[in-house]
């Protein structure tokens, strides 16, 4: 049984990419309202999640390579063992793929809905 929690009436929206492009605009607020947010950290964030992003994308557009040239190999005359193993090699690379493709549609899913004007991040 779950506890009763109260949910929020409203959800932060922010936007990073307007963050990075005005950092020393927002460095500048930090330092005005002599707030104690570190915004190193807030950019490190944005960095590491562009990486992820990227790695994320390079990974699927290898699957897809890879993908391809088995299907190409598989177009020629083989053996039925093979034609086989080709096909077993397909098939776990279009599951591996689309395992890929779903974390990497939910990343930028989850960085539209945390960013204010729901752009994906570049």
């Amino acid at each position: 049984m779950q506890p009763n929690c109260v949910k929020p009436q409203w959800k932060a929206a922010i936007d990073f990419k307007w963050i990075w492009d005005n950092n020393e605009a927002v460095a500048a607020n930090i330092k005005k309202r002599n707030s104690n947010a570190n915004f190193g950290t807030c950019i490190g964030f944005e960095s590491l999640f562009k990486l992820i992003v990227t790695h994320r994308k390079q990974e699927v557009e290898r699957l897809l390579g890879e993908r391809n040239a088995v299907a190409n190999k598989m177009k020629g005359k083989l053996e039925s063992t093979e034609r086989q193993k080709l096909i077993e090699e397909g098939k776990n690379l279009k599951g591996f793929l689309h395992w890929k493709k779903t974390c990497l549609s939910l990343l930028m899913n989850f960085s539209r809905k945390h960013s204010k004007d729901g752009r994906q991040p570049s």
